[in-house]
């Protein structure tokens, strides 16, 4: 009897899929199993693979870089942030594809001239790769064909598979199925779920109606004498979470956020950027240093802060030099973040950063522990960096795309309200 394996894009999707089926029986459960592509492949490669790494989506853009800094030195593809994502989405769905594979070998003569410098990647990009011991997934998936699969796969609602994946699959003569095969059905609510439409005044008041409602839904709740859950999906989780929480505090509610911030949106991000823009851009903007100074990392006092953004202000003479002079002197931590951004051996000093946010004023236990998820996400674009031979100076490309996890809880209660980022909602 085959293993049937359930694929989502998210972990999250996965793993209260596998909630929902031990609520029902432990039977459910039973020769079924639900994870994502990447962490199926991840999972067969590592019992059947031939020693080489698959290919991390970090590392994958650090090799891709690297092609596109040598091909744009030959007038080919140029080095952009935006070339970086389009050529590593492309190695990632297709490398490994039949089609491409005779594409690469006689490029049809209807493509473009960047068609084919993008398709003249593949070989350099491969041989980079084993140079390295990674393998891009494609490539993986072929060398797993040489076994025998006893499986089924079954796509959630939503779910497609890349097309190297769906190739393997009709290779490896593995049955398939996708839960939204069925033509889409509305039906009734389930007894007891009640929707409620809200239309806010202007975007001001969204936040004050929401709570309002949920407010009200609480109290119902609690005055009925009946446990129950309210699920908010907004595309703010952060900003409607911090109005509910408030609001719902005297209630005696559970408040639960889940949700990802970018890198670029979390307290040590926005300091790490100013830095970096201040020290690494030629014009050295005065405006960056002030958003640092401003920061909890700085370790300045707001008053303090205010006071050397006005003497900023009031003297438009001053340069690069005397402006670092005077950081140095206002603020320890501005020497840790300057030798942070100017070597990528330095991120020995994360350790460092991690201690010091448990030294950070006003911040509850839940945002010091999302700063320390940021210094390791960051630390982990470091490590990739030294092992590709790339500076600070050269690897922004890879915090565009860096998020980590923003969920929390707060408060205790019959009634639980989830404020949900629509992205995972599924």
């Amino acid at each position: 009897m085959a293993n049937t394996i359930v694929l989502f894009n998210t972990h999250e999707e996965a793993l209260s899929y596998r909630k929902r089926c031990a609520s029902k029986s432990p039977e459910a459960c039973f020769g079924v199993a639900a994870t994502t592509y990447s962490a199926w492949l991840a999972d067969a490669w590592e019992l059947y693979g031939n020693g080489r790494a698959l290919v991390s989506p970090l590392d994958r853009s650090f090799a891709v870089r690297a092609l596109l800094e040598e091909s744009s030195a030959e007038e080919g593809l140029e080095l952009t942030d935006g070339g970086i994502s389009l050529v590593c989405r492309f190695f990632a769905e297709a490398l490994g594809l039949d089609s491409l594979e005779a594409a690469i070998s006689v490029p049809p003569a209807s493509l473009s001239e960047q068609e084919k410098n993008l398709l003249s990647l593949a070989g350099p990009y491969r041989a980079l790769l084993e140079q390295r011991g990674f393998i891009e997934g494609g490539d993986a998936l072929a060398e797993l064909l040489n076994y025998r699969w006893d499986v089924s796969f079954t796509f959630s609602r939503g779910t497609e598979p890349v097309p190297v994946f769906a190739q393997f699959i009709e290779k490896a003569g593995i049955a398939c199925s996708f839960a939204d095969a069925e033509p889409a059905c509305i039906t009734g609510l389930p007894e007891g779920v009640m929707p409620q439409f809200l239309f806010a005044s202007g975007p001001s008041s969204e936040n004050a109606l929401i709570s309002s409602y949920v407010s009200q839904a609480c109290s119902a709740l609690a005055h009925s004498g009946r446990a129950g859950k309210v699920l908010v999906v907004t595309s703010r989780p952060q900003a409607v979470y911090a109005s509910l929480s408030e609001a719902l505090e005297p209630l005696g509610c559970e408040c639960v956020l889940k949700a990802r911030r970018a890198f670029s949106e979390t307290l040590f991000g926005r300091a790490y950027l100013a830095i970096r823009e201040f020290i690494l851009d030629e014009r050295h903007d005065p405006r960056a240093l002030m958003d640092f100074v401003s920061s909890p990392f700085s370790g300045i006092s707001a008053q303090a802060a205010a006071k050397i953004d006005a003497s900023v202000r009031g003297d438009r003479l001053l340069g690069f030099e005397e402006l670092s002079a005077m950081a140095h002197l206002v603020t320890e931590t501005y020497d840790l973040f300057e030798e942070l951004v100017a070597d990528s051996d330095a991120s020995l000093l994360l350790d460092r950063f991690i201690d010091l946010t448990e030294e950070l004023k006003g911040l509850d236990a839940a945002s010091v522990f999302e700063q320390q998820v940021a210094i390791i996400a960051l630390r982990n674009v470091y490590e990739a960096a030294r092992r590709w031979g790339v500076g600070p100076d050269a690897f922004l490309f890879a915090l565009d795309t860096l998020s980590v996890d923003a969920s929390r809880t707060c408060g205790k209660g019959a009634c639980k309200v989830v404020v949900m980022e629509a992205s995972l909602a599924g």
